[in-house]
This record gives structure tokens, C-alpha cells and sequence, in this order.
């Protein structure tokens, strides 16, 4: 997993640099402005460099939002494609690379109402249109599964705070969350420490001339890829299988990369009848029944359902003294 954080108040440049610096932070939240319901341009001067510096950047767009706050509240689907053509300019403003995902920020919890799905759907329509991707900044709860549902499948970025009293975060010992446990499994990145009233989120971290620097006021982010702007998610690959046969009940290993957030293992068409998730690396997998006699591939998948499968195929055997399996009548 990979750590970064977001701020509306750019925190200088010398700041972002000694956190480079430990090697522990990979990603920044970037504002896109002036926006609707956001109108601090104190990061646009900055992301071109941030990018060039290596860092990743989750550009968010603060657009309209729900009736009951001081921001801007036109949720209908004509202003869903104005506010994509906005996004779209500031995007290009910041110096951002086409095809990079820019995320809307949705601060309402909950389900939306249906004005505001359409003006999230035309404004996801009309950035999948054009020179950038879309993806949403939301709450894990509820909102995220709603909004997929409706307009699609899109980066999600998740909001479910862990709680607790106000705290400083040392950046070298923090233990950074899977997204994928913040309530959305699909989570591209959680903000899973928030900055609240009375509960400041700091960061501690010692630089290399070996003094104590600090950042007040941050929101803390896990990401499952280093660079937010582009979540290319890495297919999952299996290189061996070990053993290469077995029967019903047995256990099997296989190797290979990119197995994070693996949810299913089959032989064949045919779930295994249990699974362990080692490490990214490992996997284990207990034959299933009603397979002896046939040769099958090994398929993982993971829970953005992108699969990797074996190029040789299994040998499903039968115990000693029974008959293999019958073949699937057609």
C-alpha cells in the first residue's frame, strides 16, 4: 500500500520536499481551481512540478454540491457537462498528462438524491468524452456502491474516518491500510484519517540533517498504486503451480505477482473449495470436487474482477481406487 495525504492549504515547497525526502510518502491530493464550491488556487502553480518531482497526485474537483453549505449547489445534468468542461480546463491548466483521472468531489454522505446522480453522471459522461478520466472522491458509505451503480464503473476514492482523539502521525512508523477495507472493497484510495474538530491529524517525520519536521491539518490517504492520477491496476500473474496435478481436497500453491485483493481461485469454471491469500506473491487453493479426469487452467481474480490464469493446464486426478469424474453432459 502506498501513503499520501491531501490539505487544502499548499503546505511550500520545501515542506513536500523533505517528505520526498523520507521515502514513506508517495502521493499528494492536488485542488483543481478556482472550482464551483472550491475557490483556493493555492496548489495549481504547483502540480506540474510535483508531478515532474515523481510524486503521485489525486487531482480533485470540488464541484456542485448538496443543498445546506456556503458552496454552490446546481445539480442538474446541464450543469454535470459544464462543470466537466471546467475540470477539463483546469486540468489542462495544471499541466496535467491526458488521460489522467480527476476525481469530483462528492462531500454528502449517504444516498443522493436524484438530482445530484445525474449531475454526477453527465459530468462522469462528459469527462469520458474528453481528454481526462473520471473518477469520484465520496463517503464508503452507501455513496460509493450508489454512484457506481448508476453511472458505472470509475476510481473511487472513499471517505471513512478510523476516529479517534486528535493524533500525530510519525511517517515512518505508520501502517498504512488496505483501501480495500474501508467498506467499498473496489477503493482505489481511503481517507482514512480526517483532520476534524477536535481531532487535528499532524505528521511527524525526522528529515535527513536528522531534525523533527511537522505538518499540521492533514487528511491521511491509503492508495492501492503510487500515482492516483493513474490507477492502472497491474493484472494478476500466475508463473507456477505447485503440485502440477492433484485430486479432490488436495492443496496447491501457486505462485506469481500482483495478487492483492484476490477474491476467487478456479479450476476450470469450478471455485476451489477453500483459499488462502499468503502474500501478494502466494496463494493457496484446495482442489474442489466433481473434476478428476480433466485437465483445467488455474484462474485468480481479483475484486476489480481483472483474472490471470496458467498457460499450462492442471491435472485433476482421481483418489486411488475411483473413477474419474463424468464429463459435463453439453
Amino acid at each position: 500500500m502506498y501513503l499520501g495525504f491531501d490539505r487544502l492549504g499548499y503546505p511550500g515547497d520545501a515542506v513536500l520536499a523533505a517528505l520526498r525526502d523520507t521515502g514513506r510518502v508517495s502521493f499528494v491530493g492536488v485542488y483543481l481551481a478556482p472550482a464551483p464550491s472550491q475557490p483556493s488556487t493555492g496548489w495549481m502553480p504547483h502540480i506540474a512540478g510535483l508531478v515532474a518531482a515523481g510524486w503521485g497526485v489525486a487531482p480533485i474537483y470540488v464541484g456542485q454540491q448538496a443543498p445546506g453549505g456556503p458552496s454552490s449547489h446546481v445539480l442538474t445534468a446541464d450543469q454535470g457537462t459544464i462543470d466537466a468542461g471546467n475540470a477539463t480546463t483546469l486540468a489542462g491548466d495544471a499541466g496535467l498528462a491526458a488521460g489522467s483521472v480527476v476525481y469530483l468531489d462528492i462531500e454528502a454522505g449517504g444516498n443522493l438524491a436524484a438530482g445530484h446522480l445525474e449531475y454526477v453522471g453527465a459530468w462522469a459522461g462528459a469527462m469520458r468524452a474528453g481528454t481526462f478520466r473520471p473518477g469520484v472522491y465520496c463517503s464508503a458509505r452507501q455513496t460509493a456502491h450508489q454512484v457506481t451503480d448508476a453511472v458505472g464503473r470509475l476510481p473511487v476514492w472513499v471517505s471513512r474516518t478510523n476516529g479517534g482523539p486528535p493524533v500525530t502521525v510519525d511517517v515512518g512508523a505508520e501502517k498504512v491500510p488496505d483501501p480495500g477495507d474501508s467498506g467499498y472493497e473496489q477503493a482505489i484510495v481511503w481517507q482514512y484519517r480526517l483532520s476534524l474538530a477536535g481531532s487535528r491529524v499532524d505528521l511527524s517525520w525526522t528529515d535527513e540533517s536528522g531534525a523533527t519536521r511537522t505538518l499540521d491539518g492533514v487528511d491521511l490517504d491509503a492508495s492501492v498504486v503510487p500515482d492516483p492520477s493513474h490507477p492502472y491496476l497491474p493484472l494478476p500473474v500466475i508463473t507456477d503451480v505447485t503440485p502440477a496435478s492433484g485430486a479432490a481436497g488436495d492443496t496447491v500453491q501457486i505462485s506469481g505477482a500482483n495478487f492483492l485483493g484476490i477474491t476467487d481461485i478456479a479450476f476450470g469454471t469450478v471455485s476451489a473449495a477453500g483459499m488462502t491469500v499468503v502474500d501478494e506473491s502466494t496463494l493457496e487453493a484446495v482442489v474442489p470436487d466433481g473434476l478428476a479426469g480433466r485437465p483445467v487452467a488455474l484462474i485468480v481474480t481479483n475484486r476489480w474482477s481483472l483474472s490471470g490464469e496458467t498457460t499450462d493446464p492442471f491435472a485433476v486426478t482421481a483418489p486411488p481406487g475411483v473413477d474419474a469424474d463424468p464429463a459435463p453432459t453439453p
